[in-house]
C-alpha cells in the first residue's frame, strides 16, 4: 500500500462541475488499496507559492506519490489506475493526463523537444507518449524520484521575463525534471475536462461569441494574456 497525496490548489472555490469528480478521485485511490492524504490551500498566490506550500506538506506527510488535480479539472473514471499503471510500465517520474488548454483554440497542453531542439505542441487520441513538458492539471508524480533529484525551488512563477516571455510554475517544474533525466509520459487514454470561465450570452456578447465559434475573431475583440490567467476584453462598437 502506498500513500497518495492528492494536491489541489484552490482559487476562491472548487468549480461546481469538478466537485463530484474530485471526490471520486479520492475514492479511486482508496478502492485501489492505497492511503489518501488530501493536501490543499485556498487563495494562496502567486501560483508557485501555492504549489511550493502543497508539495512541502505532502513531503511532511510522507506521501509516496503526488497526484496533482487542479480545482478546474474533471477527472475521468479509472484515471488513477491508468496513471499508476503507466508510471510503473514506463518507469516515469511524471505521468500527465491529456488536457486541453482553456480558451480558443483549445489545444492540448503537451509539448515535446526532439534531440534538444525547440519545443513543439503535440497531441494524441490514445496511447502513452514520451513528452517534454505539460501542465499540472492532472498529473501523477513519483516522490522517490523527486527526492533523489532535488532542485530548488520546486516551482517558480515569473509573469514578466521580457516583452515576449514569462515563466510558468508548471513549465519550471517539468524543465528541471526533464533536465535531470526524468521520463515524462503523456497518457492520452486519460482524458480530462478543463472547465473554462462561464460565459453569459447577451446583447453585448453574442456577436463576439458567434465569431469565435465561426473560427474568425471579431475585429472588436481583443484577448490579453495577463499574469492572473487568460482574460477576454470586449470592445463593442457603438453600432454593436
Amino acid at each position: 500500500m502506498a500513500k497518495i497525496g492528492i494536491l489541489t490548489p484552490i482559487m476562491s472555490h472548487i468549480v461546481g462541475e469538478c466537485y463530484e469528480s474530485l471526490v471520486d478521485a479520492h475514492l479511486q485511490v482508496v478502492k485501489a488499496g492505497h492511503e489518501v492524504e488530501m493536501v490543499t490551500c485556498l487563495d494562496l498566490v502567486p501560483y508557485d507559492r501555492a504549489r511550493e506550500f502543497l508539495i512541502g506538506k505532502a513531503f511532511d506527510a510522507g506521501c509516496d506519490y503526488l497526484w496533482w488535480i487542479d480545482s478546474d479539472c474533471i477527472v475521468p473514471k479509472g484515471a488513477f489506475d491508468r496513471l499508476m499503471l503507466t508510471m510503473t510500465e514506463h518507469e516515469a517520474a511524471i505521468v500527465t493526463a491529456h488536457n486541453y488548454m482553456r480558451g480558443y483554440p483549445y489545444v492540448c497542453g503537451w509539448w515535446k523537444s526532439v534531440e534538444g531542439g525547440p519545443l513543439n505542441r503535440v497531441d494524441a487520441r490514445s496511447g502513452q507518449h514520451e513528452i517534454t513538458t505539460g501542465s499540472l492539471h492532472c498529473v501523477l508524480v513519483d516522490v522517490k524520484w523527486l527526492l533523489a533529484h532535488k532542485f530548488a525551488p520546486w516551482f517558480k512563477y515569473a509573469p514578466y521575463v521580457d516583452e515576449e516571455h514569462r515563466v510558468m510554475e508548471d513549465a519550471w517544474f517539468y524543465a528541471h525534471v526533464w533536465e535531470r533525466g526524468g521520463k515524462v509520459i503523456g497518457d492520452a487514454d486519460v482524458r480530462t475536462g478543463h472547465v473554462y470561465t462561464r460565459v453569459v450570452a447577451c446583447d453585448k456578447t453574442v456577436k463576439v461569441l458567434r465569431s469565435m465559434h465561426n473560427g474568425a475573431q471579431d475585429p472588436n475583440f481583443v484577448s490579453t494574456n495577463v499574469a492572473t490567467g487568460l482574460k477576454f476584453r470586449e470592445r463593442i462598437s457603438e453600432n454593436g
